[in-house]
């Protein structure tokens, strides 16, 4: 095992070189050519979309039947979707921070490839152009995934970028899944008919938790929001397992339904922020159908619950920008916030009628991203405890610490280090390892406990092999796991382990958040297993603390 373990990390480090190599930074100080306090003073004349399609078929890497299809096939963004969410217009003073937090909100909001300014300074002010590359926004056909020892199959059908409206649709039947074949449905619209308004609707038929829900709501569309709210109604049942390790020793059925409302309002500097929040939350839960493996006497079941909780939230955030490449995606621009963000809140669960309390909750979280010495460091942590007259009934910790470093052009060093611990007074065991729980090619509750220690080490190779608009790469990964249990010793010699390669292959310009992924990884609990996916193993955009929200 240990042996194992060395060999893997060896392969890693030796591309890892004495200095710190050059990194792709797109931002620069000033991208446009002119003095900051030059451009800061000049008034915008005019603005022009150029909405583009997904290739520049005049280009002779572009200028095949395949590539043109593509384009005729597509609905290209519509120029009234994009203007909507320009943060400038003619007669504004221009600003290089709106410059660049526009093209952000473009390339993370649209569906759409690249975004930039093209800026040209005349004797009258400055003439901008707002440059958008599209992608290719529809994916349809059979998916397959693989954790563990699990194996399902997605019919897909998914439109990003609804008649070039940016509303986002899926229909998917999933088949294969332990709990029998089910279908899942959503709908997305970020401005409803135009306006600063969001819709969403989830459907999910899975018979381990079944969803319907409506979300309404006025997020943060900008820096300079002062106030945002969200309203969410919806239902849900589904069934509860509790396992042993690898034995499944319980479960339950339940069904209930759910009202929730968030209001906030921020105040500060453009980057430094306060924001003060409040929510209300209703609560229906109905237990029922318990069923408990014979022998078996130590099991606590949940229990029917109804109650409105209402709380307050205070957080404040310091951010910066920065855009690299190759940290998870092939080659297109990825944005990165960074800085110093920390919340605390409180809120109180009241039974039927507001006459008694049921519970109190307190929360504290923070997050730190630095890019430092070419490299990319994401830190983040939080504490939830929930508690009645001073006796804590669980409480909740976790840290997330990720590095990101570009050693070479061709390789970038991933790791991902997680401790998770889920203590609960009814003493159940909710983490996991294995499956998709963060070690690759371990049967998906090999081991449970209610503490948790992860870390994944992993090589992405990015050797520029491209055909066809197909970006192939490759990687290779360790992962170990260790779950355990209140009371039990801790003992790290022999960890849950698994190492292995694979294959990365990216459709460029092809819903560019999405990799194809075919991993192959050997532990000496099952030897070789195959691990399929439409994403990375783990990605920083999808774990850190979305600092912009605050």
């Amino acid at each position: 095992m240990k042996t194992l373990v060395l060999t893997s990390l060896l392969g890693l480090l030796i591309f890892l070189p004495s200095a710190a190599a050059d990194t792709i930074r797109l931002e620069g100080s000033n991208q446009f050519g002119t003095s900051r306090e030059t451009l800061d003073s000049l008034i915008i004349r005019s603005i022009v979309i150029d909405n583009r399609d997904i290739y520049d078929t005049r280009e002779k890497a572009y200028d095949h039947f395949f590539y043109k299809a593509a384009n005729k096939l597509h609905y290209r963004t519509r120029k009234p979707v994009i203007e909507r969410e320009l943060l400038f217009k003619v007669g504004d003073r221009f600003s290089e921070d709106l410059m660049a937090e526009t093209a952000r909100n473009l390339r993370n909001r649209l569906s759409i490839y690249d975004a930039w300014m093209e800026v040209s300074v005349g004797a009258d002010g400055v003439h901008i152009t707002v440059v958008t590359v599209d992608q290719w926004s529809f994916a349809s056909g059979v998916n397959i995934k693989r954790e563990g020892n699990e194996t399902s199959y997605r019919l897909s059908v998914d439109e990003d970028n609804l008649l070039g409206n940016n509303q986002r649709l899926s229909v998917d039947y999933i088949l294969g899944s332990d709990d029998g074949d089910y279908l899942t449905s959503s709908f997305a619209d970020s401005r409803i008919l135009g306006r600063p308004y969001r819709l969403a609707w989830l459907y999910s038929g899975n018979k381990a938790g079944r969803v319907n829900q409506i979300v309404l709501g006025h997020p943060y569309y900008n820096l300079s929001q002062v106030y945002m709210f969200d309203m969410a109604v919806g239902f849900n049942s589904g069934r509860r397992d509790q396992y042993d390790d690898t034995l499944k020793i319980a479960e339950s059925q339940y069904e209930g339904e759910f009202v929730s409302t968030a209001f906030a309002v921020r105040m500060g500097s453009y980057r430094k922020k306060v924001r003060i929040g409040t929510s209300y939350k209703y609560r229906f839960e109905r237990i029922s159908d318990r069923r408990l493996l014979p022998g078996r006497t130590d099991i606590t079941f949940p229990t029917d619950s109804v109650y409105h909780q209402v709380g307050l939230d205070l957080r404040g955030s310091a951010v910066s920008f920065i855009k690299l490449q190759r940290i998870d995606g092939f080659g297109y621009t990825e944005d990165f916030t960074l800085g110093t963000t920390a919340s605390a809140g409180i809120s109180r669960a009241f039974r039927p009628g507001l006459t008694s309390h049921l519970f109190d909750i307190l929360e504290f979280r923070f997050g730190q991203g630095l890019y430092a010495g070419e490299s990319l460091i994401m830190l983040i942590g939080s504490n939830r405890h929930w508690y009645k007259s001073g006796r804590v009934l669980r409480q909740l910790t976790s840290f997330t610490a990720q590095y990101y470093g570009r050693m070479f052009p061709f390789l970038t060093l991933a790791l991902n280090g997680q401790y998770l611990s889920d203590w609960n007074r009814d003493g159940s065991e909710r983490l996991v390892v294995g499956g998709s729980s963060g070690v690759r090619g371990i049967d998906k509750f090999y081991q449970t406990g209610n503490r948790r220690a992860l870390l994944n080490i992993e090589g992405r190779f990015f050797p520029g092999i491209d055909i066809l608009s197909a970006i192939i790469g490759a990687a290779a990964f360790t992962d170990i796991g260790r779950a355990w249990k209140a009371g039990e010793s801790i003992d790290f010699d022999d960890p849950v382990i698994s190492a292995g390669a694979g294959l990365r292959l990216y459709l460029q310009r092809f819903l560019k958040d999405k990799v194809l992924r075919f991993d192959f990884a050997y532990s000496e609990r099952n030897r070789w297993e195959i691990s399929v996916g439409t994403d990375q193993y783990f990605r920083v955009n999808k774990s850190s603390f979305q600092l912009t929200n605050l």
